[in-house]
């Protein structure tokens, strides 16, 4: 049987019916490069393999949640206080912690006695999922989204519920990468030598994509989403890290996020009070769209993908 985090191990008869290749990247999205199913990927800059999107950007368990200890809600919990939003806003931000209450709400009654097979089984499966199924429920919502953005039509920003679907959901898919997760616990390996920033994480991520999809939502009449065009022959890739900030974050509005979206179409999402950067005719020239390419290729954890190989190729060997 394989161990758990928890010492424990998880029942052989599990891995039936829990996904354990999880993405990272969704797989809906990646679809957009494929051709007649495939699509190439470059994996830390080496020469690109043809791969369909359901057997890249994924990871066996990424999404198991860890039980979290008291120190850890403790650190949490200051996180969420620190937040420059309503208190309203912080109540809702700690309910994301709710699972991990229940989990251990679960674990607590067994406490001292041995826990019943079956209980621990779903309740692994549940660890292993729950995230999972939370993504997939937020990305069944901005499905439609995506599709009009990528007819480049982004009226729906001036439509209540909609844009606040989009707000929370382009903000967690800038912060639920493996990067952003890697980059994180790096940032608080000094002083972090008990794993606190990773266990929290899971939890976290959401809260403050919960934060920065709000501040998004309350301010939209001062964003703008500008779909761009691939006006030549050089198309837009992608990256395990789809999103990127193309400005310094040095203020409240220092956002300029670039995503694409398909092969021909990249969303870029500005502040008024920033010098624009998707042109006004909404066309981008080969040069442009290639400078946009190699700095997402810079900025990728591990893998780039392209629906054109050669490119993607020549792409990954300039960046090297």
């Amino acid at each position: 049987m394989l161990a758990d985090s928890t010492g424990g191990a998880y029942p052989p008869h599990m891995g039936s019916n829990v996904t354990r290749g999880q993405h990272y990247v969704w797989r809906h999205y990646l679809e957009a490069w494929e051709t007649d199913g495939l699509l190439s990927v470059s994996r830390h800059g080496a020469v690109p393999f043809s791969s369909s999107a359901a057997g890249i950007g994924k990871q066996r368990d990424f999404y198991r949640l860890p039980r979290l200890r008291p120190q850890d809600v403790a650190f949490a919990d200051l996180i969420i206080s620190n937040m420059q939003i309503t208190d309203e806003a912080k109540r809702q931000a700690r309910e994301w912690f709710d699972t991990a209450a229940l989990v251990k709400t679960v674990v607590s009654h067994f406490a001292g006695r041995a826990m019943p097979e079956e209980v621990r089984s779903a309740l692994n499966a549940f660890e292993i999922q729950a995230e999972e199924k939370i993504h997939a429920g937020i990305e069944d919502d901005a499905t439609p989204l995506l599709c009009r953005l990528r007819r480049g039509d982004s009226s729906f920003w001036r439509e209540d519920k909609e844009a606040a679907a989009f707000s929370f959901f382009i903000s967690l898919q800038h912060l639920r990468t493996k990067r952003g997760a890697v980059k994180l616990f790096e940032s608080f390996s000094a002083y972090d030598t008990d794993g606190v920033a990773e266990r929290t994480w899971p939890y976290l991520k959401f809260a403050m994509a919960s934060n920065m999809g709000f501040s998004f939502y309350q301010e939209r009449a001062r964003w703008s989403l500008n779909v761009v065009s691939a006006g030549g022959q050089v198309q837009f890739v992608t990256a395990d890290q789809p999103t990127m900030n193309l400005i310094p974050p040095l203020d409240h509005n220092g956002i300029a996020l670039f995503y694409p979206l398909s092969p021909t179409r990249a969303l870029i999402m500005e502040h008024q009070d920033n010098s624009p950067i998707a042109p006004a005719s909404g066309v981008m020239t080969d040069t442009q769209v290639d400078a946009l390419n190699t700095r997402l290729a810079g900025y990728a954890h591990e893998q780039v993908y392209g629906s054109d190989r050669d490119y993607l190729a020549d792409l990954v060997k300039r960046i090297a």
